[in-house]
């Protein structure tokens, strides 16, 4: 949810579906329009929605209120209307085809607490990382506009230039984020094979960490102890939380009194930042005539793939839900072999032998990739899970010499012919549970 403080103080609660009241007396007490706060009597037209949607997310974010009709900026009487699905489509349809790039927002109808059946229609923008955002104009190019108190101006090219200056310097303090996430959770692990996903928000988080703060993880983390990941693992099963620095950590018995982690081990931080590892483990044995030397580590695409599922729902949902960020992060996602051993990307459609997925090549070097991602898709859909891990993991088995993750394609579905005899079940029972599609 995209936060606004000083338009919540004005309201009196949370911009959302149930803000009818506040919005109500707004207008009865004649509040003018200011930088995050625009009355519209009725829909502007295309390129006039999107200029007013950008301005905001270039400027400190903001909100639209459309069915209030205003004098000179000041709020006069209110008309609201029956908003569709429709409507809401439409506004979504005009952003993503004449904003570039996408900003944070959201759009939904609050019903009006004086006139049942009738609402007004919602635009909430938020602060943007990825500004300056350009209004597509057909072939007369884009233009850059900002809010100026309570009117909308375009950017002068200096002004542009310089906010493209600003997302490179944001856009770096990001990167180096989280690398400091990585090297702080690295140096909690065994020296050993991992799997490590990490993950910064575009917009910090806040949690205060605290008693409360820890009973609160303990029965957040709880649902997720029984949760089955896609090759039938229960890989949050036996973690306990306990305190970091301006963090919380999952971790097991073993770390506990030994300091280092050589099972499942999570560290989330207090800005909505997160890091989780796995243990790289053998599920076969590679056939002696392709590993004559035996240092070759051979892993499970499936095995990655379920792992990778797992780790950034946890740490969207971190983000999401307990420091009340929004929007996207970065993401990323790495291999990193044992001491002396060759990694290699396998299939395991025979349990007792693992065979080189077709052109594969081993790497004694650590794999990673980062991406970014949209936070909400991966937390509010499964589809939208499974195209953000497929893309991820895709990135990441192209190191390995494949094209591609043979487990699920662009679209989010699972891919159930490249799904291993032994381990069909558990993944029938995971698509079922968490309403996947399959191919």
């Amino acid at each position: 949810m995209i936060r606004l403080p000083r338009v919540e103080q004005m309201l009196g609660c949370r911009v959302d579906v149930d803000c009818g009241h506040g919005i109500r007396r707004l207008v009865a007490e004649k509040t003018a329009e200011f930088e995050q706060l625009d009355w519209k009597q009725e829909l502007p037209d295309n390129n006039g929605l999107a200029k007013d949607v950008a301005a905001f997310a270039n400027h400190q974010g903001g909100l639209i209120v459309v069915g209030v009709a205003d004098a000179k900026g000041v709020a006069g009487k209110a008309f609201p209307m029956a908003v569709t699905d429709a409507d809401l489509r439409n506004v979504r349809t005009v952003v993503a085809g004449h904003v570039v790039p996408l900003p944070d927002y959201e759009v939904f109808a609050v019903p009006d607490p004086d006139d049942d059946g009738k609402a007004f229609l919602v635009i909430v923008i938020g602060r943007s990382e990825r500004a300056p955002h350009g209004v597509e104009f057909g072939d007369t190019g884009v233009r850059y506009p900002v809010r100026d108190g309570s009117q909308t101006r375009w950017m002068h090219q200096s002004e542009v230039a310089d906010r493209y200056r600003q997302r490179e310097d944001r856009r770096g303090g990001r990167l180096a984020r989280l690398d400091q996430v990585v090297r702080d959770g690295r140096g909690l692990l065994e020296p050993k094979g991992w799997l490590t996903v990490a993950l910064v928000p575009e917009h910090p988080g806040s949690l205060r960490i605290s008693r409360d703060t820890l009973s609160m993880a303990r029965t957040w983390l709880d649902p997720w102890k029984q949760r089955m990941s896609l090759w039938g693992s229960a890989p949050f099963d036996g973690l306990t939380v306990r305190v970091g620095y301006r963090s919380l950590q999952l971790v097991s018995d073993w770390q506990v009194q030994h300091e280092t982690s050589n099972y499942t081990f999570v560290e989330i931080h207090d800005d909505g930042s997160g890091f989780a590892a796995w243990p790289l483990e053998t599920h076969g044995l590679m056939d002696a005539r392709l590993d004559p030397d035996r240092n070759t580590f051979p892993f499970t695409a499936l095995a990655v793939t379920s792992l990778t599922i797992e780790f950034v729902k946890l740490l969207a949902e971190h983000a999401l839900h307990n420091t009340a960020t929004w929007g996207n992060a970065t993401v990323e996602v790495a291999l990193t072999p044992p001491a002396d051993q060759r990694l290699l990307l396998c299939d395991s459609t025979d349990v007792r032998r693992l065979h080189p997925v077709e052109n594969a090549r081993r790497s004694q070097r650590d794999a990673r990739v980062r991406r970014e991602l949209n936070m909400d898709d991966t937390t509010t859909t499964t589809a939208g899970m499974l195209a953000a891990v497929e893309t991820l993991t895709g990135d990441l088995f192209q190191t390995f010499g494949v094209p591609a993750n043979p487990n699920l394609d662009p679209d989010g579905n699972i891919r159930l012919n490249q799904v291993p005899a032994h381990n069909r079940t558990a993944v029938q029972a995971w698509t079922k549970t968490n309403g996947a599609g399959t191919v």
